[in-house]
């Protein structure tokens, strides 16, 4: 077995599908299935060189109704991607900007105000192999 111990960094993109909707409203948005295979085909088509590969999650932000949230909160989701020293053939500058194309094309498709983007610097991760 070998171990590999990196620095690495991590972005965590939070989104919405849905476009649109009045404070108070119940929606509902697309499946966590459906999604996945979006963004799948997504990289697929446009991304052959420089894929991201997206750990994903369902999520809600909720907040108050008074502030936009419909009711039981928006569903979202939070994708995640790590970038270290093992990847090889891309730099960190190149891979941030990946995300924020990547992130500006699905803001764009889901007509979203808003999207978040965090990135975290310095994250401890071993890999076994």
């Amino acid at each position: 077995m070998e171990k590999y111990e990196l620095n690495h960094t991590k972005a965590i993109v939070t989104i919405s599908t849905i476009a649109g909707y009045h404070p108070g409203e119940t929606i509902t948005g697309m499946t966590f299935d459906n999604f996945c295979r979006f963004i799948q085909e997504f990289e697929e088509r446009y991304y052959q060189g420089d894929s991201i590969s997206w750990l994903v999650k369902p999520a809600k932000a909720v907040y108050k109704q008074e502030c936009g949230c419909p009711n039981g909160g928006e569903e979202v989701f939070v994708l995640e991607a790590d970038y270290t020293e093992y990847d090889k053939g891309i730099d960190i500058h190149t891979w941030k900007r990946n995300i924020f194309n990547h992130v500006e094309e699905l803001r764009q498709h889901f007509k979203q105000e808003t999207v978040r983007i965090t990135f975290i610097n310095g994250v401890e991760t071993t890999i076994l192999r």
